[in-house]
């Protein structure tokens, strides 16, 4: 029984490890006060989100799941989550002290190899004001050794930083120079193997901020002489969003569909695209809810999958595609088939069915039953997605009903069944709650244990 526990744990452990994880998308907010949030009205650092909050909003209103990466935190509160919060916003800090540093502080270097992100939003240069471009032609000349390092791209959305309540023309001549610097090398790469990948946005004068302050009549956008107020970063955010517009691939999963049980459905992705490439790679996923099906090839832009049966009430298949640039840049959208009975079907009401879990629904008694729920709920994240649980599932779909109506007819053999899948449904309940990754440290362990304790045993 031991040795075919730990078979059975092998075989889920090799299904956990393959099972797609979704990237999230790593933006890192980088800069000094403005990025922070502080001085706009708000004391409390838990409320501090600067632009960070309403980006973050349409960010997830547009498909992009997305965490916010840094050294710091401020805006949890606002956030609804810690992590979300995270920034690289430096109080005070000159454009050369984020690639230099404070003492004790970290730099650029620092945070770069701490979080790799996949983006960063730069607004720098407003503390201790100069014309010059150099610092910030810095700061992308780390970005670019950390591509090299790690051999991964790392966008930079670079903007013409805001102005001031009381006009400042050497603002504007930084704005220029930065402009001028960063065009240049975006023609002329340095490294033709990792040319810079620069976006550059206007805060200055393209997020149509009101200079004047909050407190004026009729009111502006500041709310000091440097600091935006709420409604001035809600139009920066706007800036960001149209900037991350131009290097964000955009998924379609096409539009929602009705269909008739027993059909052959065709989802299509084909209407994704990638302003700035090509489409690198699709992931069909379905959705918890419905009966599961299983997709021809989930890695296609157009898989097809044979529509179940349903009852009178039909039901709502939900399916979840995401696409991936060549920049590891990913996007999600949701498509809905809606099943009906076939024209002309009688349909007979019952109490069974099981969702595609028979045995264990007959082992338990309900579909409903919490361990059956686990199983369930394990299938629908871990199994379906990969070759080799789509397989699994196919062949248990095949050969498990009859064996499903045979142990219902037996209150022993379903008592021995509940015994036998204690261990599969311990497995699906940590995965579930702990994740895959943690799953597999704890299954590793297991596995040694049980593997030791039987050589000890059989030891003279």
């Amino acid at each position: 029984m031991c040795l075919s526990y730990i078979l059975l744990f092998v075989f889920f452990l090799g299904i956990i490890i393959v099972s797609p994880v979704n990237a999230i998308i790593r933006i890192m907010p980088l800069g000094d006060s403005i990025t922070r949030g502080s001085s706009s009205g708000e004391p409390d650092p838990d409320y501090m989100v600067s632009y960070r909050k309403p980006l973050w909003d349409l960010l997830v209103a547009n498909g992009y799941e997305v965490d916010f990466v840094g050294s710091l935190n401020e805006g949890s509160a606002i956030f609804g989550d810690l992590d979300l919060a995270d920034h690289e916003g430096h109080g005070g800090w000159r454009d050369d002290e984020i690639v230099n540093g404070r003492p004790g502080e970290g730099k650029l270097e620092d945070w770069l190899i701490a979080e790799r992100p996949n983006i960063v939003l730069l607004h720098i240069g407003t503390n201790g004001l100069d014309p010059s471009p150099n610092d910030v032609k810095d700061i992308l000349d780390l970005v670019d050794n950390h591509e090299s390092y790690f051999g991964e791209a790392v966008w930079v959305i670079l903007a013409r930083i805001i102005n001031r309540n009381i006009y400042s023309s050497t603002t504007t001549q930084f704005n220029t120079n930065v402009y001028n610097m960063a065009f240049d090398r975006i023609n002329n790469p340095g490294n033709p193997a990792y040319p810079d990948k620069i976006i550059i946005v206007d805060m200055e004068d393209g997020a149509n901020i009101n200079y004047d302050l909050v407190t004026d009549n009729p009111p502006g956008d500041m709310w000091t002489d440097l600091h935006p107020f709420e409604t001035g970063y809600e139009k920066m955010a706007d800036v960001w969003f149209s900037g991350l517009q131009a290097i964000l691939p955009v998924a379609d999963a096409g539009s929602d569909q009705n269909e008739y049980e027993g059909n052959t459905v065709m989802l299509d992705a084909s209407n994704s695209f990638d302003p700035d490439g090509t489409i690198a790679s699709y992931f069909w996923e379905q959705q918890p809810g419905g009966s599961p099906v299983i997709l021809s090839d989930s890695t296609v832009v157009k898989p097809t999958f044979t529509a179940s049966d349903v009852g009178l009430g039909g039901e709502t298949l939900t399916f979840k595609v995401t696409v991936t640039d060549a920049d590891a840049l990913e996007s999600i959208d949701i498509t809905k088939v809606n099943v009906s009975v076939s024209s002309g079907k009688t349909v007979v009401a019952t109490d069974g069915g099981g969702g595609g879990c028979f045995i264990a629904t007959a082992a338990y008694g309900s579909l409903m039953e919490p361990h059956v729920k686990i199983l369930r709920d394990f299938r629908d994240r871990f199994l379906l997605g990969n070759t080799l649980g789509d397989s699994f599932v196919r062949l248990y779909y095949t050969y498990s009903p009859p064996i499903a109506d045979f142990i219902a007819e037996h209150d022993i053999l379903k008592s021995m069944v509940r015994i036998s899948l204690l261990p599969i449904v311990g497995v699906g309940w940590i995965a579930l709650k702990i994740g895959p990754l943690s799953t597999v440290a704890i299954m590793l362990l297991f596995i040694s244990f049980v593997v030791g304790l039987i050589c000890h045993r059989r030891r003279p």
